[in-house]
């Protein structure tokens, strides 16, 4: 008969389940449940679904879907929420922070702004190309200092 229980070992919550007097196995629930996914992954997906949502909330807007536009803009909402937690936690999970960290927090709740300035211009039919420019430039910035960093992956 098998048993398991939980123990915490570098941030992260593993199982370990015992199948006999000396063979035990640590399995992390992310590879319970099929991947391993660690914070930074966590991160790097949920933004990625927030930009995507962006520009289907910005095209359903531009098409006169409102309805369709106001349910992936909530959604959007949801995932400002995700990445804000994740990248919190990455941000915390270091205890010696230079200004790279602080700029990159900084930048990344700045695209966030300016995604959500975006679509609110664009459902209110205002002009939005200053806010575009904004957003591409602060974007871009954010992931290139997101990738320098010791976290990021090794493209620098």
């Amino acid at each position: 008969m098998a048993s398991a229980s939980f123990c915490c070992v570098n941030d992260s919550v593993h199982i370990v389940l015992f199948n006999g007097p000396v063979h035990d196995k640590i399995r992390t629930i992310p590879d319970l449940i099929g991947g391993k996914m660690n914070m930074t992954h966590m991160h790097i997906t949920s933004w990625v679904i927030a930009l995507i949502l962006v520009f289907v909330a910005y095209g359903l807007y531009s098409s006169g879907n409102s309805k369709g536009a106001k349910i992936t803009h909530m959604i959007l909402r949801l995932f400002y929420i995700i990445v804000i937690i994740t990248g919190a936690q990455l941000f915390l999970k270091f205890t010696a922070w230079n200004g790279e960290y602080i700029a990159k927090a900084l930048l990344g709740l700045i695209t966030i702004g300016f995604m959500e300035m975006l679509l609110i211009r664009r459902k209110n039919g205002k002009a939005a190309t200053g806010i575009w420019i904004g957003f591409i430039v602060v974007l871009l910035l954010t992931v290139v200092l997101g990738l320098r960093l010791p976290l990021g992956f090794k493209v620098f």
